[in-house]
């Protein structure tokens, strides 16, 4: 089993402007060794590893996993990203495919409230 990682600070402050950091840590825990390296690399690669040699090219943010677990965190990882890089109308568009669009649905309603 992978040691536990635990976000760099600097790493955190960075996620956080697109993604819940919290979610993209619990993610990487519970990844195997060679995934959690290419789930992390997106986001300055696994603490306290030498960074590897991936290119922006060859990083994306993951959207879907088999696992239910690993998904249902994708869902909060990706929720802030619907307030803090897609424009409004994007949660009623059906071209935006990414997770976490019925929490943020549910985040803007409970602002909309209060």
């Amino acid at each position: 089993m992978p040691s536990r990682v635990s976000l760099r600070a600097d790493q955190r402050s960075f996620i956080a402007k697109q993604f819940d950091p919290a979610a993209v840590e619990e993610i990487a825990n519970l990844l195997p060794e060679d995934e959690r390296r290419f789930f992390l690399a997106p986001f300055g690669g696994v603490p306290g590893e030498v960074s590897s040699a991936w290119s922006v090219r060859d990083t994306y943010y993951l959207t879907r996993h088999d696992d239910p677990r690993v998904q249902a965190l994708l869902e909060q990882m990706w929720a802030p990203f619907w307030e803090t890089s897609l424009h409004p109308e994007a949660l009623d568009d059906p071209a935006y495919d990414f997770p976490g669009r019925e929490l943020a649905r549910a985040r803007r309603a409970e602002n909309a409230k209060g």
